[in-house]
């Protein structure tokens, strides 16, 4: 009964995977790393293997052609899901797939750039998965929300350097404001962070977000606009580049 439900939950996350947007485009061959807490000779991993393998090529995925699977069972072995954990990193997938809390904490260990989506976890909010990608929604459409807010006080014509102070202390202050918005104003982009990392960021929340049918387009928006951003190689810059692409805009 849990194997049969965990079908059901690949399906739903297949349909908001991080590469799905991507796969009508004609790239190099994507690379998924699947960690799974079974046996490869278990009878109901080859039924895994089939059901993720169909919803893949629903969407566009075709094994052999524009995407490659590497599975690794490790049943309940800790020391295995350890080891397994390292090894799959160590290959550089795209995305990596996890079953269970063990497997999760495991990879997670493991990378802290690489994208983890998940299923079969028994209990997410304790084990702090939903937590950490709450976070990684606010701060990721936070990064938007400064860049537009930049973009306004800069196009009125006021001194936008002064907005944290303006708003300091109220409804809209915080750490994103008194910290995050200075560097955009600076244009000093040298990275603190990545913006690769939060486009990898935003990729897993989006597909947490999809296995669980529930809507957040403005993580959606900002995922598209790291993308872009991305795409224009800018991805071992700040993620406060970001307002790049308002400045593109303004200057149209």
């Amino acid at each position: 009964m849990r194997r049969r439900k965990f079908i059901t939950l690949l399906s739903g996350a297949v349909a908001a995977w991080p590469l799905a947007g991507r796969a009508q485009q004609p790239e190099r061959v994507r690379r998924i790393g699947a960690l799974l807490g079974w046996s490869a000779d278990d009878p109901e991993s080859l039924v895994i293997v089939g059901a993720f393998s169909q919803g893949l090529q629903e969407l566009g995925w075709k094994l052999g052609s524009n995407v490659r699977i590497d599975y690794r069972w490790a049943a309940v072995d800790e020391e295995r899901i350890r080891q397994y954990a390292v090894d799959l990193v160590a290959t550089a997938p795209d995305v990596l797939l996890a079953s269970g809390n063990t497997i999760v904490r495991a990879l997670q260990i493991a990378t802290t750039t690489l994208p983890i989506v998940f299923v079969n976890v028994g209990d997410p909010v304790g084990s702090g998965l939903v937590a950490k990608m709450i976070n990684q929604l606010i701060v990721g459409c936070g990064h938007a929300v400064m860049a537009e807010a930049l973009l306004l006080a800069e196009s009125a014509g006021i001194d936008a350097a002064r907005i944290p102070e303006c708003l300091g202390g109220g409804h809209a202050d915080g750490t994103l404001l008194q910290k995050l918005y200075p560097r955009m104003a600076r244009r000093d982009f040298a990275p603190q962070g990545y913006a690769r990392q939060l486009l990898k960021d935003l990729e897993m929340v989006h597909a947490f977000a999809g296995g669980l049918k529930a809507p957040v387009p403005m993580a959606g928006e900002a995922l598209s606009l790291y993308r872009m951003l991305v795409h224009l190689g800018h991805s071992e810059l700040d993620a406060v580049a970001l307002f790049k692409l308002y400045e593109k805009e303004q200057r149209k």
